[in-house]
């Protein structure tokens, strides 16, 4: 807000999904999903959120999915603003992302922490979307 470089405050999980669902909200009020980063990263965890949270994963075909992982892999895990431990896990969601649903696609059903990953990586994208707040057009 003043230019001072700092992390925001600590948010609640319950704080957190609001943001989340504000971030949702916005995107689709949206005449179209555009081409900025903050448009990619929310749209790409609203897809994978809602096919492993809200589907249960049925849906999964991992190449439908590889585009939205891409883009928050590519964004998400070169924030120099998240700290080593953020980044690790970040890195171990998207991969627990990825192995529960070739599970899914290759057995019928999957044990891995799936749910886990997708909230923990929903948690970042919302800081993530703090750093990077839509920019608006100005045309």
């Amino acid at each position: 807000m003043f230019g001072f470089k700092r992390q925001p405050k600590q948010l609640t999980d319950e704080e957190y999904q609001a943001e989340y669902r504000c971030l949702l909200r916005q995107l689709g009020d949206q005449v179209a999903i555009g081409d900025s980063p903050h448009d990619q990263v929310l749209h790409a965890m609203s897809v994978i959120d809602h096919e492993m949270n809200g589907n249960g994963g049925c849906n999964w075909v991992e190449s439908d999915y590889v585009e939205y992982l891409d883009a928050l892999r590519k964004h998400l895990t070169v924030e120099n603003r998240f700290s080593s431990e953020q980044l690790t896990k970040i890195r171990w969601s998207l991969d627990e992302v990825v192995a529960c649903g070739r599970e899914l696609e290759q057995q019928g059903e999957s044990g891995r922490a799936a749910t886990e990953a997708v909230e923990y990586l929903i948690l970042r994208v919302v800081d993530w979307c703090r750093w990077h707040p839509q920019e608006n057009d100005h045309g």
